[in-house]
């Protein structure tokens, strides 16, 4: 027997490494089961010949197979998910009109894929075939690596980044991807303005390119509706000076630099959240003790947070309850 299996593993090994040996699928949708099962229900009961039976057969199936993750009922509602990535970001937005949109992707915990092992799973789970916009806020290794599995495996329709070009091995497999597949890539800076059915992103840095690769990263205000929350990526307390001059206020702020570097209180006090949202793998209790009047969720202690609006009000829901 362990001859045989042997060699089953063996050949298992041989066809999985054939190119197009491996596709992707996503998780169907409650629509697409309800309509499958009803599909087999009824079929038996259609009196036509073998042949218009078959063709009654594949057709609607492809169909279904091609929408199977996608809802197909209308929504007014946005969601926002920060992942669980550890010390980094990724960030997945769901638009009302059912586009994707990733910010940034994570990165590499020794051998762990952060792309591969999480977010991909995650959209993949989330029915996400496509994927409308990346934005990169910077290059490093904590926010572009996940994104490296991400462009081979799916279909991304564009990319906006801060237009910093970095020197290292990351970013330039990052290039490669996009030329090879040529996704059209973008620079995007300081009060360049994108929007998508209502849904608005105002960019707020970089002003200029600097030396620091963490003070040129992208800050975003989403805003939908009367809806605000503040992207903040890797800033450092410098440009958070300098954001305190710009409209900020926010229902919701993404702490920059994962909590790690010093906060500026005029910044703080200038976008006035109610909430503040942490990408880390560590407690963040000095921070909430310091600013009691705000809530704080972090990905260390709650996993991946969600957020959902209809552009009038808002929910945030955490993945798990902070461990004691």
């Amino acid at each position: 027997n362990r001859l045989l299996i042997d060699v089953l593993v063996r050949c298992i090994g041989f066809f999985a490494s054939l190119p197009f040996s491996i596709k992707y699928v996503v998780n169907p949708s409650l629509i697409f089961m309800l309509i499958y099962y009803l599909f087999f229900i009824f079929l038996p009961k259609t009196r036509t010949s073998r042949l218009a039976r078959r063709l009654c057969l594949v057709f609607p199936l492809l169909f279904l197979f091609s929408v199977a993750g996608r809802n197909l009922l209308p929504s007014n509602k946005l969601s926002i998910t920060f992942l669980d990535v550890g010390q980094g970001d990724a960030i997945h937005l769901r638009l009302p009109d059912r586009r994707d949109i990733l910010i940034d992707g994570g990165g590499v915990i020794g051998k762990f894929d952060i792309g591969e092992k999480v977010v991909i799973p995650y959209l993949l789970k989330n029915g996400t075939s496509r994927i409308d916009t990346i934005f990169l806020t910077h290059s490093h290794y904590n926010h572009i690596g996940g994104l490296i599995p991400i462009l081979k495996k799916f279909k991304v329709k564009r990319v906006y980044y801060n237009g910093q070009n970095c020197n290292d091995d990351l970013f330039e497999e990052f290039l490669q991807i996009i030329r090879k597949k040529g996704i059209p890539l973008k620079y995007i800076a300081y009060d360049e303005r994108v929007e998508y059915n209502g849904v608005k992103f105002h960019i707020l840095n970089p002003r200029i390119t600097r030396e620091d690769i963490d003070s040129n990263s992208l800050v975003m205000k989403l805003s939908y509706g009367n809806f605000r929350i503040l992207f903040t990526s890797d800033i450092d307390f410098r440009v958070q000076e300098e954001l305190s001059q710009e409209e900020i206020h926010s229902d919701i702020l993404q702490l920059p630099n994962h909590g790690r570097g010093p906060v500026s209180p005029k910044f703080l006090y200038k976008a006035a959240p109610e909430y503040v949202i942490i990408s880390t793998k560590f407690q963040v209790r000095k921070l909430e003790e310091k600013y009691r009047k705000i809530k704080f969720f972090s990905t260390s202690k709650n996993g991946a947070i969600v957020i959902r609006t209809d552009g009038e009000s808002f929910e945030i829901e955490a993945m798990r309850e902070e461990e004691q």
